[in-house]
Parts: structure tokens; sequence; C-alpha cells
């Protein structure tokens, strides 16, 4: 069982108003919340009223009376550089909150965000007994089927921001560190033939890169591992700056939407491993065991045959919009850092370069990976815009820009109660340090869809067992306990397929063809705005 949750006090006339949204946040901070709690037992109140009390005892958050109506319309609000987190301080937002009654600051109150009509969002802190907070936004109900995601969205967000750091802020160093901010950039189809691929110059990618502090991930097609030219491998050499994924296999028409039965999948995907593995032993290079569908599709079976091969995970856009798996925790999709299918496969969520740059504030504040991806078009004007992104994103704190493997090994969160260290792991395999004093570390992995596949563990290197419930508990020596001692868990599936024992699938030529025609396409593009542009007239 976890630790002992935190209380939470809520007014008791409207704690069952919004048993949906307690129940919600139970699960992912360790809190309770609880109608009407002594003050001296609660880390904080949710106080339904208009006015801050004067003599009320202890934190709380002041809010608006429940409001039944659907929010609607398009509120400027613009956040302060006080908000306490750097994710969303200084920033220019959209809410729904359209008609929210301006609040009057007391004396000790500072604006954390404001409307042209006034503040909305306002903070005492107090060093005493922690800070208070009143908002001029009604809390979300999530009792007809909404998860916690869909309010926390360039458009709807205030009603729940303020719950969430709230809670963060009452539970201080009892709640849990989450992962650390981490960014990249992807390009999809791009392929080592050349210098360049397309608009994308590699070796000025990689100086550009590390001048301004950002990394790029190129996805590759296996059908392309044949040939690396000898300048594209040198550059790629700088692993800092570049790194490789997968980009399906052979990036035929719906390659890995269409496949419904899991051999087809298990043959296609082992393929692409076997062409990978000989482009590396060729090149010297490394590709993630990562992978980004084509078009940005992907089928379950497909998913279910990367999670048996070994890939690490996937990384493509909302889940709910391909899995046919059920979804473990609806209230909680796309909360956490990854969501997992197919018994334990990670997906690490990512978002288009022409998508409003605003939306990667609510995934940073979330700490999930800042994965903006496109194709090579979108460079067409230059590196601009890699180094226009990479200023909006480094703006929302300390950011560590890394590869997708670096984004997995980091992917979890920690908190400690008396001599247990508690870890949620959001990766399919993950390596945690152990601090002195601690004698149990607790892990969860948490919505996994499917049936969870098997889970081993190993302490110092040496395999242990585990309780098998929620958590998963290894005991440890404390007296053992030093700077160098881990906890390694991997989720592993119950039928694990090596790719060598699986046949290819019948070949064909058009696969061939077509990925020609789509490369002599692209690598013409340049050559063709070239052409286009007017030149200067001489005299």
């Amino acid at each position: 069982m976890p630790a002992e949750p935190a209380f939470i006090s809520v007014d008791a006339r409207f704690h069952e108003h919004y048993t949906a949204l307690w129940a919600a946040l139970e699960r992912v901070f360790p809190v309770q919340f609880v109608a009407d709690a002594p003050p001296a037992q609660a880390i904080g109140a949710i106080v339904f009223d208009d006015e801050p009390a004067a003599d009320r005892a202890g934190p709380s958050l002041t809010l608006p009376l429940p409001d039944d109506r659907s929010t609607h319309g398009g509120v400027r609000v613009q956040t302060s550089a006080l908000v306490p987190d750097t994710t969303l301080a200084a920033m220019d937002l959209i809410d729904a909150g359209e008609g929210m009654l301006p609040l009057r600051p007391a004396t000790g109150e500072v604006v954390l965000a404001e409307t042209d009509t006034g503040p909305v969002w306002l903070m005492t802190a107090d060093s005493d007994v922690g800070p208070s907070f009143r908002c001029a936004r009604p809390l979300p109900d999530l009792a007809h089927g909404a998860a916690l995601r869909d309010h926390l969205t360039l458009g709807d967000f205030l009603g729940l921001v303020p719950l969430v750091l709230a809670i963060r802020s009452w539970l201080g160093p009892s709640g849990w560190t989450e992962p650390p901010l981490r960014a990249t950039f992807l390009f999809d189809d791009i392929n080592l033939h050349g210098r360049r691929y397309g608009f994308i110059p590699f070796q000025a990618l990689a100086d550009d890169g590390a001048e301004h502090g950002y990394h790029t991930i190129m996805a590759t097609i296996p059908l392309d591992a044949w040939f690396t030219h000898p300048t594209a491998r040198r550059v790629f050499g700088r692993d800092d700056v570049l790194s490789l994924v997968f980009h399906g296999n052979d990036h035929t028409t719906r390659e890995l939407d269409s496949v419904e039965s899991v051999d087809d999948a298990l043959a296609k995907m082992a393929q692409g491993l076997r062409r990978i593995t000989a482009f590396e032993a060729k090149s010297g290079l490394h590709v993630g065991r990562i992978m980004t569908p084509p078009h940005g599709a992907c089928s379950s079976a497909v998913a279910e045959a990367l999670f048996r091969l070994g890939y690490r995970a996937l990384c493509i856009d909302d889940v709910a919009s391909w899995s046919a798996e059920p979804d473990p925790d609806p209230a909680l999709h796309g909360w956490f850092p990854a969501d997992f299918v197919a018994g334990g496969l990670p997906v690490v969520p990512r978002t288009l370069f022409d998508h409003d740059p605003r939306e990667l504030s609510f995934r940073a504040f979330l700490r999930q990976p800042l994965v903006v991806y496109g194709h090579h078009e979108d460079l067409a004007e230059g590196l601009d815009l890699l180094r226009t992104f990479a200023a909006i994103v480094n703006r929302l704190g300390d950011v560590r820009w890394c590869d997708l493997d670096e984004m997995l090994d980091t992917n979890i969160a920690t908190r400690v109660t008396d001599s247990t260290l508690h870890v949620r792991t959001y990766a399919g395999d993950a390596t945690i340090d152990i601090p002195e004093g601690i004698d149990t570390v607790a892990l969860q992995t948490p919505g996994v869809a499917g049936t969870l596949a098997d889970t081993a563990l190993s302490y110092d290197g040496a395999p242990v067992g585990f309780t098998s419930d929620a958590w998963q508990r290894v005991h440890v020596d404390p007296a053992g306990v030093t700077s160098a001692t881990t906890v390694a868990s991997q989720i592993a599936s119950t039928e694990p397929v090596e790719p060598a024992a699986v046949p290819s699938p019948d070949r064909h030529p058009w696969p061939l063809v077509r990925r020609g025609l789509t490369e002599t396409r692209d690598r013409g593009m340049p050559i063709a705005a070239r052409a286009r542009r007017p030149t200067a007239r001489t005299s």
C-alpha cells in the first residue's frame, strides 16, 4: 500500500458535487479530500466563498460556488511571473471562463493572473502555514466522463491549475518529485544518404544545435538503411545534438495502422530491427529502439508486436485516437509523462511545429517530455524555426535537451516517506538510485492498458522478489546503501520474440519504388525553391 495520504479539507456542502474530481486527484497525489476535516489534521482547505476570511486558519484555496453552466468563450489571461511554477509564469494564455468576476486583492495578496477586467487568481504567501490562493473560476466537473487533461489546455485551464498548484505547494517535499523538464525536436522521413535531406543540412543543424543548445532527432526508415553517406556518418556521431529513431519499416501508405494481425506486425517490425541492426554495425551509429509511426498512426497489433520484440516505446500523438484497448483510467488519460499500451509499452506524446507553442506550457506543467516534430519542409526558410522554438521552450524553466532514450531513462517520479522510497515508473525499464536511510523501495507503473506484463526487479544487479500488489516492494539493506546503490525494474512481455526468429514479410517492389520517388521529390525541393526565387537584375 502507498504511504498514508495527507488530508485536504473540503466544504461539506459541496464535497459530493466534485466526487469524480477528488477521486482522480487522489490517484495523482498522496492526498485524500475529506469533508470538513479538522484544520489540525489537514494540509489545506478547499473553500467555496466570494471573499477571503481573515480568521481562517491554515492554507486554503477559495473558489466561487459550483457552476453547472458549460464554459464558453475565449478570455485572454495574463499570468504573473510570481506563479509558483515557471512553466506557466508570465504567459499570455486563453481560458474559456467568460463571465468570471474579477477579484479584489486583500492586504498581502499578490496577483497571479488577470484578464482585461481585473485579477482572477491571487496568492497569499505565508511562510508559517503555507500559501493560500483565491481563483475566480469554478472547479471543473468530471462527472460526465471527462479527463483531468481536458481541463489543462489552451482555452480551458484556470479551473484546474490553481487547485493542482495548491496541492503541490501544500504537500511540499512530501509530494512527488517529478521528472525534469526535457525537450527535443524530431523530423520524420529522414535518411542519411547525403550531406543533407531536403531542407535539412546536417552539418549546419548540428552546429546550430550546439550553439543554441537544442537536440534534434531524425526518424529514419529501416528500408533506407542500406547506405550512409560518410559526411552524415561523421556528423551524426555528435550524439549530444543529433540522434536517430525508427520510422516504420517500409513507409508505405497506412503502413502501421492498417496491420490487424499480430503475426503480420511481428514480421514487419522484426525486419525493421534487423535492417537497423545491420545499419548500426556498418555505420557505428546508434538508433534508439523507439518507434515513430509514419503518418502518426498505429494499430494495437503493431503496438503488441513492438512490445514483444523489445522496442522501448512509441512516440506518437494521442493514444485514444488509435488504440483499441480500453483506457485503464479514463480520468487520468494523458496526465502522466507517458501512457502505456499492449501491457507495458510506453507511449511518449509529441506535438507538431504548427500547433500553438503555448500548449507546450501545459505539457511542461505535467513534466511530460516536450517532443516537437515535423518534416524537412518546415525548415524551408532555414533554422530560425528551431531557434525560435528553443527559446520558447527554454523560458519554461531549466530544460534538458536530449534524445528519446534519455527521456525514457529519466521518466520516473519519486517521494520518500519514513524509510520507504516510492517510485512511479513511466518507462518500461528504469534504474532508481536509492538514498541513504531507505529500507524499502515501492514501485508502481500507473495506468497500463492491456494485461500488465511480467515485471523483473533487481537490487544492485541481482534479481529480487517483490510483492505483487499495485505497489511492487523491494526490501533493501539500509546499512549497505551507498551513492551507487540502485534498484532496476523492467516490464517485459510474457511472450517475447527474438527478431531473428521471425520470417520476413513477402517481398514487393512497390515500397522501394515509392520510397525512391519520395526521396527524389524531397531532395529536389530545395533546388526547385531556389529556382523560383527572383534574381536581382544587373544593369
